[in-house]
């Protein structure tokens, strides 16, 4: 995080985008201006795969678990492995070279993962209770890349400013259980970045491609609240530390281009 707001990674940044609209624009000066010689345009959809550490989170899962072991007939998982979901996006400017490709991007990217406990709350009564995690976030970025062939693309540098929100949801199987159905959120938008590389595969050149990346992303929310419950019995009104880091994360999308005169 202390690196989106260094000037020196600012002025990297900086530099990696002037070099890429240098090395393409120079190819692009060979070329006669017809039917998309100012670039592509477009949208994608896709889907994303993404790990984290949500140690906030686990902590209170472990808790609750060794709290009530001795009725609970299905121990809650941990998060943090499995959260996944849709993306939908566009690519705002994409121009090629003969060597070359440079993007501009935007999307919104939402996240799900969830999980079942029960608990044999009186003699044959068991209370089944899901709870589900929520990673919603917007983000911009760019592509660098290299041509390497008439259907295959190298992206060398998929980077991308991020801006993330949690909610965590406890539902139960009674609906006057008022104390585990209430949503924890975060109070403000958190910003991280992803770096990653991938494939683009043409499948009709200038107009569909499928487009694998595979990378890292950095965010953390150092707390979730609940203010609905905090008055109630045997309630909580926070999670602290909730989620301490991103992962890894890996997204599959179909581009559909549109060629810019």
């Amino acid at each position: 995080m202390r690196c989106l707001k260094s000037n020196s990674c600012i002025t990297i940044a900086l530099v990696v985008i002037l070099f890429a609209i240098w090395g393409v624009s120079s190819d692009l000066k060979a070329q006669t201006c017809g039917f998309g010689c100012l670039g592509l345009g477009g949208f994608y959809g896709g889907y994303t795969v993404q790990k984290y550490e949500p140690n906030g989170l686990n902590d209170f899962i472990h808790a609750y678990n060794n709290e009530h072991s001795a009725t609970l007939k299905e121990k809650m998982k941990d998060f943090g492995s499995s959260a996944a979901g849709f993306r939908v996006g566009a690519n705002i400017f994409r121009t090629r070279s003969s060597h070359l490709f440079f993007s501009i991007k935007g999307f919104y990217q939402y996240l799900k993962e969830e999980h079942e406990l029960k608990d044999e709350v009186s003699p044959g009564s068991v209370l089944s209770t899901t709870y589900t995690l929520d990673l919603n976030y917007y983000g911009l970025g760019l592509d660098l890349g290299v041509i390497l062939g008439k259907r295959v693309d190298l992206k060398v540098i998929d980077a991308q400013v991020t801006f993330h929100s949690a909610d965590f949801q406890p539902r139960t199987s009674a609906p006057d259980n008022k104390i585990n159905d209430s949503d924890f959120e975060n109070e403000k938008t958190v910003t991280g970045f992803t770096i990653g590389s991938g494939l683009i595969v043409h499948i009709i050149p200038d107009y569909v491609s499928l487009e694998a990346t595979a990378g890292y992303t950095k965010f953390s929310f150092d707390q979730l609240r609940n203010d609905s419950n905090a008055n109630l019995e045997n309630s909580f009104d926070t999670i602290n530390n909730f989620i301490k880091n991103g992962g890894l994360t890996a997204t599959i999308q179909l581009n559909v281009g549109i060629p810019l005169y």
